[in-house]
C-alpha cells in the first residue's frame, strides 16, 4: 500500500495500482504511431472505479476533482503541469512527436516524484 499526501489530500493506492501508474507515465514505454508517441498502458483505476455513466466514484483521485466531480486524476495533472504536453485517456497516454522533449520531461518529472514518494514509505 502506498500512502502519500498531495495538495492537502491523502492518496492511498495498492501496490498494483501504483505500479500501473508508474508504467502508464513512463516515457520508456512509448512507441511511435504516425505523428504521435503512445504509451499503451490502460488505467487500472479507471477500469475498477469508472462507472458507465462516467462517474469515478470511490476512485482515490476523486478528492482532487473540484466539487467531487469525475476525473480528479486529470485535475491533478493540470495543476502540476498547467502547460501539459501530453494527453491522457483510459487506454493510453499520448503526445505529438513535435512535443517529444517537453512531454518526456514532464513524464520524467512524474517518475521522479513517484520515486520520492516510494522512498518515504
Amino acid at each position: 500500500m502506498i500512502e502519500c499526501k498531495i495538495k492537502g489530500h491523502v492518496l492511498r493506492l495498492t501496490d498494483a495500482e501504483w505500479k500501473n501508474i508508474q508504467h502508464r507515465f513512463n516515457p520508456a514505454n512509448a512507441c511511435v504511431v504516425g505523428q504521435h508517441f503512445y504509451i499503451r498502458v490502460s488505467c487500472k483505476l479507471c477500469a475498477k472505479y469508472k462507472k458507465p455513466n462516467g462517474n469515478c466514484s470511490l476512485c482515490p483521485f476523486l478528492a482532487f476533482a473540484p466539487g467531487g466531480r469525475s476525473n480528479g486524476c486529470l485535475t491533478l495533472l493540470e495543476e502540476i503541469f498547467p502547460a501539459q504536453r501530453f494527453n491522457v485517456n483510459v487506454e493510453n497516454v499520448k503526445w505529438r512527436c513535435s512535443l517529444n522533449s517537453y512531454a518526456r520531461s514532464q513524464l520524467n518529472s512524474i517518475q521522479k516524484r513517484m520515486k520520492k514518494i516510494e522512498e518515504k514509505q
